[in-house]
């Protein structure tokens, strides 16, 4: 059975987050109610696939993060490593 990879998670696509979207989807201000901080990262087997799905898709379609929001601009690679 395929196991989680969490160990790149947390080194490469927690700090994207970090970097893009805890600002708006974090502790301090949960823009939509939702907090990215709080998501299980394991896609495998973990409680919140759904809400991953959802993140996927946003991030696919370049709704998230938003073109009003410069300052948390993700640049192809990034969104490119997130999605994958």
């Amino acid at each position: 059975m395929p196991e989680a990879n969490l160990d790149d998670y947390q080194k490469v696509v927690a700090p994207l987050f970090a970097k893009s979207c805890i600002d708006c989807h974090g502790p301090i201000t949960a823009k939509a109610e939702f907090r990215i901080d709080q998501l299980d990262p394991n896609l495998l087997s973990g409680g919140d696939v759904d809400r991953w799905v959802e993140v996927y898709d946003l991030l696919s379609q370049n709704e998230m993060p938003p073109d009003n929001e410069p300052d948390y601009h993700l640049n192809d690679e990034a969104r490119s490593t997130i999605i994958d």
